[in-house]
């Protein structure tokens, strides 16, 4: 899915890359391994980085989608949602705290529609999914973004092929190691609802740069304020 001429998974590769992360493990549906086109395309433009393409043949959740990719993982790996532009600038933050597991996290309004972190000194001790209002342990919602040992992949291999088997393999593994919480000063975007689209706009035309006035045809009459961002 494109927005302002490149797709999301683009930019959020280019932000990894420009944070100095070089290999990428991507999990594709059916669709996507099938198009050689595409892969081809995110080979040559990004030909620096040693890119594997993953199927995960079902859509069974995000543990399966994991466990895809167990034969390429190493000690530690990084997982990303192809939608946070900004992935690697978290992931370094993360990385800093030399820890073996570092989950992101960020302040909620609604903690009932998202996964929950119960918090203990700074560590994530369960999640809770979807809370009943009222119940809720904390208002930090867990973000698609995350850096992980591969104990946690032995976990996740016991545990039942569900939706939520990645969740519950992560905390049975907060109870058995530490998992440091690396809260980000506002919530990474989320692709839940199509509106979401609009506020994923936002951000990244704000990071574009001012448009070529010199090429446009403007009226001697015309005031471009750019004080509040590019135009």
């Amino acid at each position: 899915m494109k927005i302002a001429g490149e797709s999301f998974l683009e930019r959020t590769i280019a932000d990894l890359a420009g944070h100095g992360f070089q290999e990428i493990v991507l999990v594709l549906g059916q669709t996507d391994y099938a198009d050689a086109a595409f892969q081809s395309h995110l080979s040559e433009t990004f030909s620096s980085l040693d890119i594997t393409f993953v199927l995960q043949d079902q859509p069974k959740g995000m543990g399966d989608a994991l466990l895809a990719t167990e034969s390429y993982l190493g000690e530690s790996f990084a997982i990303v949602a192809p939608y946070h532009l900004q992935g690697g600038t978290f992931l370094t933050e993360a990385l800093s705290l030399n820890e073996n597991h570092v989950l992101l996290a960020a302040q909620t309004d609604s903690p009932w529609e998202y996964g929950i972190l119960e918090i203990d000194n700074g560590n994530a001790k369960s999640i809770v999914e979807k809370p009943a209002r009222g119940s809720e342990p904390s208002n930090l919602k867990v973000q698609a973004t995350y850096l992980l040992g591969k104990s946690f992949l032995e976990i996740l291999r016991q545990e039942p092929a569900d939706e939520y088997n990645f969740e519950s393999a992560l905390t049975k593994l907060m109870q058995t190691e530490t998992v440091k919480v690396l809260e980000t000063p506002e919530p990474l975007p989320s692709l839940k609802y199509a509106w979401h689209l609009l506020t994923l706009l936002e951000k990244v035309l704000k990071t574009l740069p001012d448009a070529n006035k010199d090429a446009a045809d403007i009226a001697k009459t015309a005031i471009i304020d750019d004080s509040p961002g590019p135009v």
